[in-house]
């Protein structure tokens, strides 16, 4: 065996981890969302991270639009409480994840949520966001933010943008027809 071999199987595991976070089987999307979020160690979230974001490039086409799949929308949902977890886990002042950027998950995150129609599925993952972002504001000494001040902005525009009347016009129509 090879010196990279640890590093190559690592990498399969996270991916298939990932991969099984939409499974149709919700004990096993479940326990791998508890998994990664609860037991997964620490230095592997490099990896998971990566996973992620490739994943989160996939929900999108060549046009930046989300690709509005329920498989996309589970990935989203539990992805955001993955993230969740892993920040409730960080309690004592010395707990850090100085290695991993958290902004361009949540970016990714929020700008699919953004993109697509109000539905009961959508306002429920989008509302797990919003707790998540709150999560991530409250730990950002213990994260890493890159260009937070921005993101911040682009994240306030995006939930404004949820809460105005506007986006719930569309949504009272929405739950009027059904």
């Amino acid at each position: 065996s090879s010196p990279n071999q640890p590093i190559l199987m690592e990498d399969r595991f996270i991916s298939e981890m990932t991969d099984m976070l939409v499974s149709e089987n919700v004990y096993i999307s479940e326990g791998i969302k508890d998994t990664l979020g609860n037991d997964l160690c620490p230095s592997l979230y490099v990896i998971l991270f990566r996973h992620l974001e490739t994943y989160m490039v996939r929900c999108f086409d060549t046009n930046g639009d989300a690709i509005r799949s329920p498989q996309n929308k589970l990935f989203v949902e539990q992805s955001v409480l993955v993230l969740r977890l892993i920040l409730d886990r960080l309690v004592n002042p010395g707990d850090c994840l100085l290695n991993i950027d958290f902004s361009t998950l949540i970016h990714q995150f929020a700008d699919y949520l953004n993109r697509l129609p109000n539905t009961y599925i959508t306002l429920r993952i989008k509302i797990k966001m919003c707790l998540l972002i709150e999560a991530v504001m409250q730990k950002k000494e213990h994260i890493v933010i890159r260009d937070e001040m921005r993101l911040r902005n682009k994240l306030l525009e995006i939930c404004v943008e949820w809460t105005s009347d506007f986006a719930l016009v569309g949504l009272s129509i929405i739950v009027a027809r059904t």
